[in-house]
């Protein structure tokens, strides 16, 4: 992975930590997330955009399901002006935590 990318995951989680108000920080021995890039595309106007899919467990260790799972698009532009678009498309059936979305 390039340091590009590198960047780019790391600010795309700290939108996400924003966006969701979780796992920043994790909590230790019990909350887990993971972060997947799907497709990157670059324009030739200087603009990128990345879709990903970000997992978060509330309680890895938990024998209900505690996961949410989000598919979006992060997109970058030539002024580094920073815009998400996420959509949760699983809520594990033992999930405590609510995802109300809000910029």
């Amino acid at each position: 992975m390039c340091v590009m990318e590198d960047q780019t995951k790391e600010k795309l989680m700290d939108l996400i930590h924003a966006k969701t108000g979780w796992g920043n920080p994790l909590r230790p021995n019990c909350e887990f997330e993971n972060l997947y890039i799907k497709k990157i595309v670059n324009f030739p106007d200087g603009k990128r955009s990345v879709d990903f899919r970000y997992i978060f467990d509330e309680d890895g260790f938990s024998q209900y399901d505690k996961t949410h799972v989000f598919d979006g698009t992060f997109t970058i532009d030539i002024e580094s002006t920073f815009k998400i678009d996420m959509k949760e498309i699983h809520a594990g059936v033992a999930t405590i935590l609510r995802y109300t979305p809000h910029d």
